[in-house]
């Protein structure tokens, strides 16, 4: 939830980690982008924790810059193979599915915003700031529409 709009699609149950809740998700589950933009990284090489003392350090994502220069992070998504770095994507384009690479309790689809910046470094500039243009949240069933 954020601002009170349930973000997710395909919404099984929220399991709570402390105070926060993960959204879990069947895996498989197609991710698609909020918005149109380039694809500025893919990651694909991380399996799923099984021992949580010897975790991946990082999940499989694909991350889009808009165009409003912010970096979307779709994470805890094996990426379509059809997606190449660089590359323009659409609104509505497919991403890959949900999987649970990384440090996870299950499937779930991490999404995070980050401040316009250098690319090697999006990770480091986080924000709360969740306008993407072009898309506007409907509350009714928590879904995204472009």
């Amino acid at each position: 939830m954020f601002n009170g709009i349930d973000w997710g699609t395909y919404l099984l149950r929220p399991r709570f980690i402390g105070d926060r809740p993960q959204y879990r998700y069947i895996p498989g589950t197609p991710v698609y982008a909020m918005e149109e933009g380039t694809v500025a990284d893919i990651r694909n090489s991380s399996p799923h924790c099984t021992d949580p003392n010897h975790c991946p350090l990082y999940a499989n994502m694909v991350l889009v810059q808009g165009r409003d220069e912010f970096y979307t992070e779709y994470a805890h998504v094996r990426p379509s193979t059809t997606l190449q770095r660089g590359m323009f994507i659409p609104s509505g384009q497919f991403l890959g599915t949900v999987d649970f690479s990384g440090v996870s309790t299950g499937p779930n689809l991490h999404v995070g915003r980050y401040a316009r910046g250098d690319a090697a470094t999006w990770y480091n500039r986080p924000t709360c700031d969740w306008s993407i243009e072009g898309v506007r949240p409907i509350r009714r069933l928590g879904r995204i529409r472009p």
